[in-house]
């Protein structure tokens, strides 16, 4: 819990750090996502419902094709795709002439890629034209399958209602007219395919009967003068009467036909030698000739004219009625002389004939009759399939029409603001941890060390100045148990364990340099906390004020010199002189080498000069620790001259204040100057803790120590 609280208090901080980038970033996004949501033009959707039965349809017959759960899902799946298939769209682009409504009402994106030249021209070409129609109408449609059921939902979107509408359930009707003409054209290509089989069975069929015919014929002589009672001899008189009656039957039905057909009527009348047509041509041959007689324009001709036409007609269905009378005899001739020609085998077969003779004759019997019920069949199954191919029904029907849907069911607004808001307030979180964590300032002691390439790294927190108190540093001496003074101490000791490593092992005292990137970081007040710490500690201690451009120690000692470093270093002034700039520490037993005023011309070449290098040694010779404030490495030159006689380089970054590139460029160019063998630690400084956690946790209590 105590975690969470500090992960809470940390995402707090962030907040409050970056508040106006985290609220620059979601208005920014909130607003775009405004503008888009009611930039994009609505989109209405309408459904119809089709419903599909796995069940075989047959109008010829009553009973149905059982069919398997299995297989009844496999064919709606198979529905749902064949809804969706380009067959099935394409008619809906070619009846609803979407091609032109495309060339009419181009899409913004078509309209956007035309005028930046992004896609060729295609108004020459027809096929192009209708394949874009067929991919926005494939875009636009969405088929799916409710649940388990046998119902499908054609679902089609468009700027339009009406549209919307039009297209879906003109795309169910194209469906289910597709279903139908595939049925159809399935049927069909069956009869086709029986139709030719009945032709072949049929040249069989003729063949075998001439086969038997020929045959019998060849041998009739020999059966009928075996043939006692002349049975055979009768049935072949019966056999020609009868061809004789059918020749003459057919012969008068064509020419009654042809003759009719040209309107012949005396012909027709000849050759079917009726009284009743006879009759009515007579009438009609009088009418005509009336008729001739009269004048054209005259009420007679037109009455003439009128009664002659009737007269034709009577004519003509009495003739088709006698014309029907011959084919029905014909026909008849025809089975009587096919049962004639049966009962002449049959005598045949029964006659005392040798045996190779009935058997060739039984075998063509055989094959004759094997034939013809092929033949029979057949003939048969192809006026199904013709019957079948006119009662065709669809297996799938709309059960509910789509209609003009009233509202839009895109873009939903307050959707798309809410999850806007959501994503933009996100974002803006996660631009400012961005920027908190490699654009802007440090704000933990890990980022602080996985960063840098620095030996150490730890925070000291941010203490306010009290009334009394003339610098951070105070605490040190009135609040010793206070989480900053806490922090200086470990800071010491982290300076210490450095300090003891064998290549920093000597026998002078150790020269500590305090510097920053760029100034009002709290270095100053933190390398007098730091010497502060070490005298305490009861180590001999000098604080020696560096910062020769702005010099600060003095006035958080409350002290108004009127010389310091910056003369001494300028003049070479001698013993006396240096003492005139030394101060002791009131409030510990440190050493402070004063600055007193600021510098009006470059300094570098008087930290780099003989005078401060022979300071630096006799401070080494007299001060177990030596503390030099310098000034901020990344903006003035000064602490370049200097990093390379320091034992340590205490590189102070203010918390969530300094950029991480200020802090990068500083220390390459501290580690160009001093080299990298010189030991650094990075200090975050003013880190904003939660104080009551520590209180709780360390039972921190001000104390002030005289």
């Amino acid at each position: 819990m105590q975690d969470a609280g500090l992960e809470l208090h940390a995402l707090f901080n962030l907040v409050r750090r970056q508040l106006r980038l985290i609220l620059a970033t979601a208005l920014g996004i909130f607003l775009l996502a405004i503008i888009i949501a009611f930039s994009l033009p609505p989109t209405y959707t309408a459904s119809a419902l089709v419903m599909v039965d796995p069940a075989t349809k047959n109008l010829l017959s009553a009973a149905t094709d059982p069919t398997s759960s299995s297989s009844d899902n496999a064919r709606i799946d198979s529905e749902v795709e064949i809804i969706a298939s380009d067959n099935v769209l394409r008619r809906v682009v070619d009846a609803q002439n979407l091609t032109r409504a495309q060339d009419a009402n181009p899409s913004t994106l078509r309209q956007f890629t035309d005028a930046l030249r992004l896609t060729p021209s295609i108004a020459a070409s027809e096929d192009i034209r209708t394949a874009q129609a067929l991919n926005d109408l494939r875009a636009a449609v969405t088929v799916h399958r409710r649940n388990a059921t046998f119902l499908i939902d054609v679902a089609v979107r468009s700027p339009s209602p009406d549209d919307a509408a039009r297209l879906a359930n003109a795309i169910t009707t194209a469906y289910v007219a597709a279903q139908i003409e595939a049925k159809v054209d399935s049927v069909l290509a069956g009869g086709e395919t029986i139709n030719a089989r009945v032709a072949q069975a049929r040249a069989e069929l003729q063949s075998t009967e001439r086969a038997l015919d020929s045959f019998v014929d060849d041998t009739i002589t020999r059966i009928a003068n075996e043939d006692d009672g002349g049975t055979i001899a009768a049935l072949r008189i019966q056999i020609r009467q009868v061809l004789a009656s059918r020749t003459a039957n057919e012969q008068a039905s064509v020419a009654a036909q042809s003759s009719l057909q040209t309107s012949n009527f005396a012909a027709v009348a000849a050759t079917l030698q009726t009284a009743t047509l006879a009759d009515i041509e007579r009438r009609r041959a009088e009418t005509a000739a009336a008729l001739a007689n009269a004048d054209d324009a005259s009420p007679a001709a037109t009455a003439l004219r009128g009664t002659l036409s009737q007269i034709e007609t009577e004519f003509r269905t009495e003739a088709t009625t006698q014309i029907d009378t011959l084919n029905a005899l014909v026909r008849h001739d025809k089975s009587i002389e096919t049962a004639l020609l049966q009962q002449v085998r049959q005598a045949a077969l029964a006659s005392p004939l040798p045996a190779d003779v009935l058997t060739n004759l039984f075998d063509l019997q055989q094959g004759a009759e094997l034939a013809r019920a092929q033949y029979q069949t057949l003939v048969q199954r192809s006026q199904e399939l013709s019957a079948q191919a006119d009662l065709q029904l669809a297996d799938s029907r709309v059960v509910s029409a789509a209609t003009v849907p009233i509202t839009p069911t895109a873009p939903n607004r307050p959707i798309i603001l809410i999850i806007a808001l959501i994503a933009a307030i996100g974002l803006g979180l996660g631009v400012a941890l961005l920027y908190d964590s490699y654009v802007g300032g440090f704000t933990n002691e890990q980022q602080l060390s996985g960063a840098l390439p620095v030996q150490r790294a730890l925070a000291v927190p941010r203490r306010p100045i009290e009334d009394d108190q003339l610098s951070v540093a105070d605490f040190m001496v009135h609040s010793q148990l206070s989480l900053f003074a806490e922090s200086v101490r470990r800071l010491r000791a982290m300076v210490d364990q450095v300090l003891r490593e064998p290549s920093q092992t000597t026998a002078q005292g150790k020269l500590i340099m305090v510097t920053s990137a760029t100034a009002e970081e709290g270095k100053s007040s933190l390398a007098l906390a730091l010497a502060r710490s070490y005298a305490l500690s009861g180590r001999s201690t000098l604080v020696v004020d560096g910062d020769l451009r702005k010099p600060s120690l003095h006035h958080q000692l409350g002290l108004e010199p009127n010389r310091g470093l910056l003369e001494y270093l300028t003049v070479g002034a001698s013993g006396p002189a240096l003492a005139g700039i030394v101060a002791k520490d009131t409030l510990s037993d440190a050493t402070i080498l004063l600055g007193a005023r600021q510098s009006e011309f470059p300094t570098d070449q008087l930290l780099s000069g003989k005078t401060f290098a022979e300071l630096i040694a006799q401070a080494r010779q007299n001060f177990e620790i030596i503390i030099l404030d310098t000034p901020p490495a990344g903006t003035i030159a000064d602490a370049l001259y200097v990093a390379h006689q320091a034992d340590l380089i205490a590189f102070v970054v203010k918390w969530s204040r300094t950029s991480q590139s200020s802090v990068r460029t500083a220390l390459a160019a501290l580690f160009d100057a001093g080299g990298r063998s010189v030991p650094t630690i990075a200090i975050l400084n003013q880190q904003e803790l939660n104080q009551g956690s520590y209180r709780a946790a360390y039972g921190e209590q001000d104390q002030t120590t005289a």
